[in-house]
Parts: C-alpha cells; sequence; structure tokens
C-alpha cells in the first residue's frame, strides 16, 4: 500500500495522529497517548471488572456526591482520622433505585453485595494535562476536584455462568434522576475494555469468554485506544529502520513454539526465554526493502509490555504475567548510511481474527497511519520530504585564536632567501649563485608552509568570551553524537574527526558513549538530542599553548521510542572539557562526563 506523498498529507491530520501517539509536555517520561476527556480526574471514580463469578466495582465517592449513592454508607459519623472524614458520610437508607445497576442479557438483574466501605484519600490519576486547552474539542482538560477525600466502596454482583453480555447502569437512572459524575474503566479480567469514560447512561458489555480482547461495549464511544491485538511500526531514521511491532503471546504461539506448553502463567523464570525466541521468530517473519534491496539486520530485542490507563508501558519482569494477556513487543533494526528514498515492508503476520493490522510509519517529519491486509500485505514510505537535511558534523573555526601556529620551516626558509637576497644585491646581481638560491628558498618556504608548525601564544588574542566558548562547546558536543549515530567505521571516525584532537579520538568516542548516550525506558535508546543552557565556569588556560580547560553544565532533551511509545527526558549533564585550536578549528582535547541527572 503505497503512502500518500507528503504534499497530500494535511497537517491536520498529522497533528491529530501526533496529539494520540504522542505526548509532548516538559520533563519525563512520556507515554505514547494521551486521554484528554478528563474522565479519570471525575468526582467519582468506578472501577469495574468482570471476572469468572461475577462484576466487581470498586468506587471513590466524592463527598459532596455520597447522597447519590443510595447503598453505599459510611457507618459512624465524621471525625479528624488521618484520611479526614469525608462530611455526609453519615448512614443514608439503603435504595437499590440509587445504586449501580447490573443485568444480564435477559434482563435478570444481579444482586449487589457491599464487601467494603471506608474512609480513603483520592488515588492520584491527575494528567500532566490538566488545564491545557484540548485540541480536538477547544475545551480545557480539568484536573482532579481540591478536596482528596473519598469514600471508597468494593461493591460484588455474583453470577452463575457466563452471561454473553451485561448492562451496566450508573446510579439514579431507575429513579429517572441524573447520575452523578462518574468516570470509569472496565476490564474483562486482566484486560483493559477500554479507556478512562465518563459513565452517564446505561452500557452493555458484550463479553467474549473465550478471548476477552475481543469484549467491548456496543456504544462505539466507549473503546480502548490500543484496540488492536496485532500492530506494526516503521521508523525511517537518518542512520537506521526500525520494524516493531506489539502483539498477543497467545497470537504468537500461533506461528512459533514459546515453550510454555499448558502453563496459564508465565513466570519469572520464563520470561527471558520467551522473549528470546519472540525476537528470533520477528527477524524473519516479515521482510523490508530499501530502494528495492533487503537490509542486514543490525540486532533485534523484545520485552513484555502491557496497556495502562496512559498508554503502554514496559513490564520490568519482577512479577508473573498472565498468558492469556501478556503482550510482547519486537524490535528489529537495520543499518543504513542515509535516509533512503523507498522503504517497502512485506507484512506477513495474520492471526485469521484481524485481518487488518494498522502500521505506523514515523519518519522525521512525524507519523502516519497505514494498513496491510492478506490481499494488500505491502507498506510502502516514499521520500517526499522537501526540507529534510542530512544529518552532519561540521568543523567548528577559531576566531581570535589563542596560538598562532608558526610554520617554522617556512620561516627558515624566508630568513635565508633574505640573508641570499642582501648577499646578491651587494654584488651589485652580479652573482648569479645567490640569486637562484633566494629563488630556491621562496619557492621551498611555500611548500613547506603547512608542514612543521608549532605552537605559539598569540599575544594579540584574548581570552574567549563564556558565552563563545558556550557556543563552540554546544557544536563540538552536537558533533559527537552524529559521530555516534555513524555505524559505518569510516564516517564515524571522520565525523569524530570534527571534534576530537589528533590522537584522541578514541578516548573522547569512548567516553561520549558512556557518558553522552541516553538509554530510554524498555531497553530503547534517544535517538534525538537538543542542547541548551550550555554554561562553562572555572575557566582558564590549559597546560598546552593555547588549550582552555573548564566545568561545562548544559541540558539535553533527548527523545526516543518503541511500539509508538515516545519518552521524552531532560537530562543535565556536566563534564569537565579541554578545548584545542587545531589547523584553524575548535576541536576537544579532553571530556570526562561527571555528572548526569
Amino acid at each position: 500500500m503505497n503512502c500518500w506523498p507528503e504534499s497530500s498529507r494535511t497537517l491536520l491530520a498529522r497533528l491529530l495522529i501526533v496529539t494520540t501517539l504522542t505526548a509532548t509536555a516538559a520533563g519525563g517520561a512520556r507515554a505514547d497517548w494521551i486521554n484528554l476527556t478528563g474522565a479519570e480526574t471525575a468526582r467519582n471514580i468506578a472501577e469495574i471488572t468482570v471476572e469468572d463469578d461475577g462484576v466487581r466495582i470498586a468506587v471513590e465517592i466524592f463527598p459532596g456526591d455520597i447522597d447519590q449513592f443510595g447503598d453505599i454508607t459510611l457507618d459512624g459519623a465524621p471525625g479528624d482520622d488521618p484520611a479526614g472524614t469525608p462530611p455526609g458520610a453519615s448512614p443514608l437508607p439503603p435504595r437499590a433505585d440509587r445504586s449501580f445497576r447490573v443485568e444480564t442479557s435477559e434482563g435478570v438483574g444481579l444482586p449487589v453485595e457491599v464487601q467494603l466501605v471506608e474512609p480513603r484519600l483520592r488515588k492520584d490519576r491527575a494528567s500532566r494535562f490538566a488545564g491545557m486547552i484540548n485540541p480536538q474539542t477547544g475545551t480545557r482538560v480539568p484536573g482532579p476536584p481540591e478536596d482528596k477525600r473519598v469514600v471508597y466502596a468494593e461493591l460484588f454482583y455474583p453470577f452463575d455462568g457466563r452471561p454473553d453480555a451485561l448492562t451496566i447502569s450508573p446510579p439514579g437512572i431507575d429513579a429517572g434522576e441524573t447520575p452523578p459524575t462518574i468516570g470509569f474503566i472496565a476490564y474483562h479480567k486482566t484486560i483493559p475494555i477500554i479507556d478512562f469514560r465518563y459513565l452517564s447512561a446505561s452500557a452493555t458489555l458484550e463479553l467474549d469468554w473465550n478471548d476477552p480482547w475481543y469484549s467491548r461495549f456496543d456504544n462505539p464511544n466507549l473503546k480502548r485506544h490500543h484496540k488492536d491485538a496485532l500492530m506494526g511500526f516503521l521508523y525511517i531514521e537518518p542512520r537506521a529502520i526500525r520494524l516493531e511491532a506489539l502483539m498477543r503471546v497467545r497470537d504468537l504461539e500461533k506461528w512459533t513454539d514459546l515453550g510454555l506448553a499448558d502453563l496459564e502463567t508465565i513466570e519469572i523464570g520464563k520470561q527471558a526465554d520467551v522473549l528470546q525466541k519472540a525476537a528470533s521468530f520477528f527477524e524473519t517473519a516479515n521482510s523490508v526493502t530499501a530502494e528495492d534491496v533487503g537490509l542486514d539486520l543490525a540486532g533485534s530485542r523484545a520485552s513484555f509490555v502491557e496497556i495502562g490507563t496512559a498508554g503502554l508501558n514496559v513490564v520490568d519482569g519482577s512479577r508473573d504475567l498472565d498468558r492469556s494477556a501478556a503482550l510482547i513487543g519486537v524490535v528489529s533494526e537495520y543499518n543504513t548510511d542515509a535516509l533512503p528514498q523507498k522503504v517497502a515492508l512485506d507484512w506477513q503476520l495474520f492471526d485469521g481474527r484481524q485481518e487488518t493490522v494498522p502500521v505506523t510509519i514515523f519518519d522525521p517529519a512525524g507519523p502516519f497511519m497505514s494498513y496491510a491486509t492478506p490481499e494488500e500485505r505491502l507498506v510502502v514510505w516514499q521520500n517526499f520530504l522537501r526540507k529534510y537535511v542530512e544529518p552532519s558534523a561540521d568543523p567548528v573555526p577559531t576566531t581570535g585564536s589563542p596560538v598562532l601556529m608558526v610554520p617554522v620551516a617556512s620561516a627558515g626558509l624566508i630568513l635565508v632567501a633574505l640573508i641570499c637576497l642582501v648577499v646578491w644585491a651587494w654584488t651589485r646581481f652580479r652573482l648569479r649563485l645567490a640569486g637562484w638560491a633566494t629563488l630556491i628558498c621562496l619557492v621551498g618556504a611555500v611548500a613547506t608552509l603547512p608542514f612543521a608548525r608549532i605552537a605559539v601564544s598569540n599575544p594579540f588574542a584574548g581570552t574567549p568570551s563564556q558565552s563563545a566558548l558556550a557556543e563552540t562547546l554546544t557544536r563540538l558536543v552536537s558533533n559527537l553524537y552524529v559521530a555516534l549515530d555513524e555505524h559505518d567505521p569510516e564516517r564515524r571516525q571522520a565525523a569524530l574527526a570534527t571534534s576530537a584532537t589528533d590522537g584522541r579520538g578514541d578516548m573522547i568516542e569512548a567516553e561520549a558513549q558512556s557518558g553522552l548516550i541516553v538509554g530510554l525506558a524498555g531497553g530503547s535508546q534517544a535517538r534525538r538530542y537538543e542542547l541548551t543552557d550550555m554554561t562553562l565556569r572555572n575557566i582558564q588556560p590549559a597546560a598546552e599553548p593555547g588549550n582552555i580547560a573548564a566545568v561545562a553544565n548544559w541540558t539535553a532533551r533527548v527523545s526516543g521510542g518503541h511500539w509508538g511509545h515516545v519518552h521524552v527526558r531532560d537530562v543535565a549533564f556536566e563534564a569537565q572539557i579541554e578545548l584545542a585550536p587545531e589547523t584553524g578549528d575548535w576541536k576537544l582535547a579532553a571530556l570526562t562526563v561527571t555528572k548526569r541527572q
């Protein structure tokens, strides 16, 4: 399936996808999806879980709304306990028509058991985007109530067998009243069915007991953002192409044996083996070409992930996983020397139930959507970027150099030429030998100008300003990042030569690799580094003539991602550096990263 040309990709489409797939606020790791409805910070919150023998509803009730939840009462009068007993939490008469109602598809209402009621503090679900304007609706994203006290209750609605569907109604519906504002999320066993939404009317949940992933509400507005069991992601980057996928363990086992036999859980001790098998399978499951030529695989890895209320989270391997709900994210990387003109993905994994596989393509202009089907497996990216510039490591020229590179051989020959010229003139230009010697010395002086040079202090140059040195170091560190992104040894050494003095390249490279490269969650590596706030202190002459030593501090906004999941961090660096003027350019003679946080 051919991608649309850049000129046809509308700005609106890109903005909507970016809003959906990435977060852009400052600081911290960003989720790959943002819920801007404000439902997770509503006055009242309900977490609904369909279990094998019933429906469990955990609800946080705002103090001012307690009288709207008739069957949920808290014994005792308000007190001074640490959580702060909400006002108005004294006993109220139970009223079934003011409670959550759950009924089967046959219209049979399920009885309710109030298993726990106690005062608590509200669980922190505050969105970092609270107060911002939702670009899709133009409304302000709401924040949580200032009063953090709630009445927490657990309700259980038992049932026999496995109902095909359940209808869930908020309190007050049967009495014809306007229900309280309730933000809710629903799960079938451990699998989230929706993202946080508002429960303002009765909602019917259709249950798939064989595969809870496909349980869903009949209301199309009540759905999960990550609704697909199989998703592909194609990253087109200056020096690499990455093919990534998200898939369920139960689907992956249709194509390859993961060695789990009849286990219901994936124990901690088996998780590494499962991930290794998943990564190995994915290396050859699909094919990727650039300019119609197959690419050599540089490496692959896999991680367990789970769907949370803010998107995808990487599982840290500290607990057993439910086999039926486990998700695996796989990454395969291919090296390139430049941004290609064409990349083609032949997607070959289809599970028989999900016939359309969404493939999100990321290029330097941003993400956009494509799809693969059994009839049209090919997903093609064409390079229609008009303003793209290949990353390069450019020399940083010196201005007002603190040293002068004196060509001693040329200077000596010029001196000899002057002596010969005096002798030639004294003999009234009759001594041809002196004339020829003058000419030969002058030609030799020009020929040896690039050689036999020594550094001497420039008495006319002062120390560069702090701002000039900061700009110089910013450009040199940026060059290092470009060099480290080069996988070809010759290209890497050429890029390093713009930042490291002669003979110090290996040392500078090793320090930059260990101290400047930032790893992100899930084993990914930052791909972009934007340097800001560069400052230098303790600026002083170094032992080498003309060199300048200092302590540098700067901030790098680093970003990278995988499986459509974007991470952005602000990382503060401190380093001891030594700048050296070499053949007219500033370079690093020493670099030691002393702090990174």
